[in-house]
């Protein structure tokens, strides 16, 4: 036995291979220290990490088909795909189809074994509430582009109440109208991160990991016209609910700092290219390592102790203010 932890991954966006270099860094740090990864969940971008990195799936090894000619173009924003874009905001409110997305995680990875339980955050646009869906190797595809569909850069997603989870259409109250559907959005527009799905875990240290801690000197003005509008509507609430979550259970942030730079080309860019995806895996891997060799994850003592069964509670509440 080993002490058990639990990862969550918050949003990234466009940079999410440099989140996937911060989660290779900081999980083979965990594992040398005697830590065992008993769940993980993610919000946009960190959900995408956080089902690779349960099915042992290599990151780098997954862009090659994530990211090839036909694959970039449909994802593209602006020059040659404007007039599709500027088409699919007026009449679908986003640039890109999140359907494209569903099917570029569908196609490269088909069959995912997800070894370990793992959670990927929505926020329900048609009921107004969060979600956590519990993946499956059938379903991943789908609400992971849920979770990863940005305001005004993804169109909504729309999934079918029959294929949600019976606690899903109970919660949402859809349970009575099957052939209907529910929208989703990108799980950065929850209201808190969504601890409450494994409130009951309490012995269970958890890291939440993010890669938009301010930084001094660090530019804060919308990079594009993009971002400017995408800065109206996401309502990361991550920070701002971790010390009162901390009073709950124990709970490290743990934040590598994006760049400057990669945040002002690729916040916003979905068309990566191979040497993109490696560059900003690379920077992502690099300055966790950089930082784990001077500071401590700020965890408990490590603990020979079984792993409890997990609470798969798949719709949130917001995060109370009360004790």
């Amino acid at each position: 036995m080993s002490q058990p932890i639990g990862v969550m991954y918050a949003t990234a966006g466009g940079r999410y291979p440099f989140m996937a270099g911060v989660a290779q860094a900081l999980e083979e740090h965990l594992t040398q220290l005697g830590y065992r990864i008993v769940f993980r969940m993610g919000a946009s971008g960190g959900s995408l990490i956080s089902a690779l990195r349960s099915s042992n799936t290599n990151f780098l090894d997954w862009t090659t088909g994530s990211t090839t000619p036909a694959i970039r173009q449909s994802l593209k924003i602006g020059r040659s795909a404007i007039f599709q874009n500027m088409w699919n905001y007026v009449t679908k409110k986003g640039f890109l189809e999140s359907s494209d997305v569903e099917n570029l995680f569908d196609t490269t990875l088909k069959t995912p074994e997800l070894t370990t339980p793992t959670y990927a955050v929505s926020w329900c646009l048609s009921a107004q509430k969060p979600v956590a869906f519990r993946l499956t190797n059938e379903n991943w595809a789908s609400r992971v582009a849920a979770s990863c569909a940005m305001p005004v850069a993804m169109t909504p997603l729309k999934i079918k109440n029959s294929e949600l989870s019976f606690v899903i259409q109970e919660q949402l109250g859809v349970k009575n109208n099957p052939n209907g559907f529910s929208t989703f959005m990108d799980g950065g527009l929850c209201p808190g991160f969504p601890l409450k799905l494994i409130e009951e875990m309490k012995q269970i240290p958890v890291v939440v990991v993010t890669i938009d801690h301010k930084v001094p000197g660090q530019k804060s003005d919308p990079i594009n016209i993009i971002h400017r509008l995408l800065a109206k509507e996401m309502r990361v609430k991550v920070l701002e609910n971790l010390e009162e979550i901390k009073n709950r259970r124990p709970l490290s942030l743990w934040c590598v700092p994006c760049p400057d730079f990669i945040n002002r080309k690729y916040a916003t860019k979905f068309d990566l290219g191979p040497e993109d995806t490696k560059s900003m895996y690379e920077h992502g891997y690099a300055l966790c390592r950089g930082k784990l060799m001077t500071q401590d994850v700020n965890l408990p003592p490590v603990e020979s102790i079984p792993t409890p069964a997990p609470i798969a509670v798949e719709v949130m509440v917001e995060v109370s203010n009360e004790n």
